[in-house]
């Protein structure tokens, strides 16, 4: 082992124990120090507590959300990524479990341009739990166009409008009529 490899070993160990150390302040399982509970942390902080997530998908039906900072993307196009999802029953749905979800995908969600995505299907009763990728562009069309392709090619089955509030499956018919739709407002 040269001594190059065994310095990055260590700054990776390292960088491993401090993002340990952070997860486990923000996202971990019971209350903390103060004994103010994990879920409520962050209300009024920068941070997105885990109950505010809970919160917002069982009242808007989801929400896209980057975890540390709270930010709430206001336009582009919401698309998961392929990998990390979740589906859970909608009981099973907890602030916990979203806390759970966050520790487990945080390598992913702490880099830019990913949040946390969940979306509520009352139909079916379950929550899924993404981590998910925002695409945006000054001409609106073309961050629709990077959204539809990119979820296509992972086989996601909908894509998100984060500006107009509305989700679009990606099959045909609704792709056409949004292109249409986009043309019309440009």
């Amino acid at each position: 082992m040269t001594t190059q490899t065994i310095s990055e070993s260590v700054d990776r160990e390292r960088t491993r124990r401090v993002l340990t150390k952070i997860i486990e302040k923000h996202y971990g399982p019971g209350n903390h120090a103060s004994g103010t509970p994990q879920t409520t942390h962050g209300r009024g902080g920068r941070d997105a507590s885990t109950g505010d997530i809970k919160e917002a998908t069982d009242t808007q039906g989801g929400i896209t959300i980057r975890t540390m900072s709270g930010d709430r993307p206001q336009r582009g196009f919401s698309v998961a990524i392929k990998g990390p999802g979740v589906k859970l029953p909608k009981a099973r749905a907890t602030a916990d479990r979203v806390g759970q979800f966050i520790r487990d995908n945080w390598a992913q969600l702490s880099k830019k341009g990913f949040y946390l995505g969940t979306w509520k299907d009352d139909e079916n009763g379950v929550v899924w739990l993404d981590v998910s990728k925002v695409m945006d562009s000054p001409k609106y069309v073309q961050a629709f166009e990077a959204a539809v392709k990119y979820g296509r090619s992972i086989g996601e089955e909908a894509i998100y409008d984060l500006q107009a509030g509305k989700e679009i499956m990606l099959n045909d018919n609704d792709i056409a009529a949004y292109r249409t739709q986009l043309a019309a407002a440009a």
